[in-house]
């Protein structure tokens, strides 16, 4: 493997181009994101991820109570394969999620 496909893989940053995806579908998705972002904290905080977990929503990589962090929210969801999905995770709103 390559140096440069190997930064790739370890940062995570890239970027997919002539994947086919209609466009207005990676819209509607990311409205969606965007719409559950906005949501209050508290509803949020009803897909928590766990420790030891990177599925939920919550602060990513908080190693220890005393590190400082980033602020950095995400919510991340397992696909595929199928059998790492937890639907109790997957947001009641907004309604679009679903």
């Amino acid at each position: 493997m390559s140096t440069k496909a190997k930064f790739i893989l370890l940062s995570c940053f890239y970027q997919v181009i002539n994947h086919g995806i209609d466009l207005s579908l990676l819209e509607s998705i990311e409205k969606v994101a965007r719409d559950f972002f906005v949501l209050p904290l508290e509803e949020k905080q009803k897909y928590p991820m766990l420790p030891g977990t990177v599925q939920g929503y919550g602060q990513a990589f908080v190693f220890s109570e005393d590190q400082k962090l980033d602020w950095c929210n995400m919510f991340a969801l397992g696909l595929e394969p199928h059998f790492i999905r937890v639907p109790k995770l997957w947001p009641a709103k907004p309604l679009k999620f679903r």
